[in-house]
C-alpha cells in the first residue's frame, strides 16, 4: 500500500480538504471457465442414472420374478399330457 500523501488542498482558510476517500482496483485476478452441455454429454450422464435406477428395481423386483416363474412352472407341470 502507498503511504498517505500530503493533500494538494491545504490553504486553510480558502480551502482545505480535511478527509479524502482513495479507492484502489482489486488486482487479484479471478479467471473462470464455464463450459455446456452438448446433447451426447447430457444423454450419458442421464442414461447413467436410469441404468443405476434399472438395477435397484431389478434387485427388488427379483424375488416377486422368482415366485411368478416358480408358479409358472408348477402349472404348465401340472397340465402336461401323459
Amino acid at each position: 500500500m502507498k503511504e498517505n500523501q500530503i493533500s494538494a488542498v491545504d490553504d486553510y482558510p480558502a480551502a482545505y480538504k480535511f478527509m479524502a476517500v482513495h479507492f484502489e482496483l482489486n488486482l487479484d485476478v479471478y479467471h473462470v471457465d464455464r463450459t455446456s452441455y452438448d446433447l451426447l454429454n447430457m444423454m450419458g450422464d442421464v442414461g447413467g442414472l436410469i441404468e443405476i435406477l434399472k438395477v435397484t428395481f431389478q434387485m427388488i423386483a427379483a424375488p416377486f420374478a422368482i415366485i411368478r416363474l416358480q408358479a409358472m412352472v408348477t402349472n404348465r407341470l401340472f397340465h402336461l399330457p401323459l
